[in-house]
């Protein structure tokens, strides 16, 4: 059985819709390949967990630069553990120069494989400098995946793997089983009887500028009361979000869940009535969420960052597409979803059909298993 490297950038530990992608990947795949993934602690210490299918290394980081994690120690690391394992290949989630400069160690007969989740879209100083190690980096690379044809398409950073013709699109995949209703009616049951007759709004997600939460926010102060928005997730704006709800009174309306443990996460979306992804920014590539949600049958209300049409939530189909930064467009289309119990079942069903056809863990795994063997 091959050794094939993994270069994350944070554990599935601190959850986000990346890691939780990789994570979901290298358990598919652990059937077919010995893997290893290489990521960056969340403490100045090294780490080793066996995870489920794979052996997860932690690299102490010495600090975060230009949101990304800096780990001095990750170099030495994945010179000894190919020394160990002598990978085959290797496997590269990026942007993240750190995951890039460890992957330099490696001899070129380790073939790379590049997952670009998204452009940098803020850090456009330092990508001017930047761009000319990506674009060496792709001169190398066997394949690059990306998860959306916009991306495939539109990328100006990729350009080089696309003259190269080495781009690959292949979707992300969820594990359908994970989200059976059935294995969460207590939870479920729980959370309903806590907002009892109360219409469900839910938004997951780390508290940052492109997950737009502050424009939902803003929204939630122009519909009923009987409208409640259940927000997860944690992050360096969530006091900053508590002073906006406490500033717009919405503090019956608004109420901020946390982080939410993985093994619950499935009942909230079940229990809610619809999901939002308010993201502002083309940071936000994909959202895993709002496929989870579709898994649990519920409609999605996103923003169109990339105005090309080629949102994950389809517009009228599997729930609403609108603009971004708009608290109106935002509370509009709640409202409407709010009316409309049947328009939203038949949504709902539509998205859950949508995501089967298109989004399953066995599609994502079968399609990367083929790539590995055929740059091998």
């Amino acid at each position: 059985m091959e050794n094939i490297l993994h270069l994350g950038k944070f554990s599935n530990e601190q959850v986000g819709g990346i890691e939780t992608a990789v994570n979901t990947l290298l358990v598919g795949l652990s059937l077919h390949f010995k893997l290893f993934n290489l990521v960056a602690n969340n403490q100045f210490r090294n780490k080793v967990v066996e995870r489920a299918g794979y052996t997860e290394y932690h690299a102490a980081l010495a600090g975060m630069f230009a949101r990304t994690p800096f780990c001095p120690n990750m170099l030495y690391r994945i010179k000894k553990l190919h020394q160990r394992y002598q990978f085959s290949i290797v496997h590269l989630h990026l942007p993240n120069p750190m995951a890039h400069l460890a992957s330099e160690i490696l001899p070129r007969s380790v073939k790379r494989i590049i997952s670009w989740h998204s452009d940098v879209v803020h850090q456009k100083k330092l990508l001017r400098f930047y761009q000319p190690c990506i674009n060496r980096l792709l001169k190398k690379t066997s394949a690059l995946i990306v998860s959306t044809p916009y991306l495939a398409e539109n990328s100006v950073q990729i350009k080089t793997a696309r003259d190269r013709n080495v781009i690959r699109i292949i979707p992300y995949g969820v594990d359908f089983d994970y989200f059976l209703i059935d294995k969460y009616r207590e939870k479920i049951d729980q959370i309903k009887k806590q907002y009892a007759h109360r219409f469900i709004v839910f938004a997951l997600g780390r508290h940052v500028y492109y997950k737009g939460f502050c424009y939902l926010i803003e929204a939630m102060k122009q519909l009923p009361q009987n409208i409640v928005l259940l927000l997860g997730g944690e992050g360096s704006l969530t006091q900053k979000l508590q002073q906006q709800v406490k500033f717009l009174e919405l503090e019956s309306q608004v109420h901020f869940l946390g982080k939410i443990n993985k093994e619950d996460l499935p009942a909230y979306y079940h229990a809610c009535d619809l999901f939002c992804l308010p993201s502002i920014d083309q940071s936000e590539a994909f959202g895993i969420a709002q496929l989870e949600a579709m898994i649990c049958a519920k409609p999605v209300i996103s923003c169109d960052v990339t105005r090309a049409g080629s949102n994950v939530n389809k517009d009228g189909i599997t729930g609403f597409v609108v603009s971004p930064r708009c608290p109106t467009a935002l509370g509009k289309a709640i409202l409407k979803l709010y009316k409309a119990p049947l328009l939203r079942h038949s949504l709902g069903s539509a998205a859950y059909s949508y995501a089967k056809k298109k989004f399953t863990l066995e599609k994502m795994v079968t399609q990367v298993k083929e790539l590995y063997y055929e740059v091998k």
